[in-house]
């Protein structure tokens, strides 16, 4: 199965889904598998303060992934 690049990371290709049998509308589908850009800025918002109880404590590769994802949901 191959797979596209998201700012939330790695989606599988619609196509490469098994649906039959499912009584979804196409919008219903994309609906599903669609990137709300502020449902995932909020996400980050919440796992920032989330982390903050850590404080030095969180591993700074945890930090870092999430530096990421926001920036990479600011330019999607």
């Amino acid at each position: 199965m191959t797979a596209r690049e998201t700012a939330i990371g790695l989606m599988p290709y619609l196509d490469d889904i098994y649906m039959d049998g499912l009584s979804l509308s196409p919008e219903t589908i994309d609906r599903l598998f669609g990137i709300d850009k502020g449902e995932w800025r909020n996400e980050v918002a919440e796992t920032e303060l989330f982390y903050a109880q850590f404080g030095n404590r969180l591993p700074v590769s945890l930090r870092k992934q999430l530096t990421e994802l926001r920036e990479r949901v600011e330019k999607y």
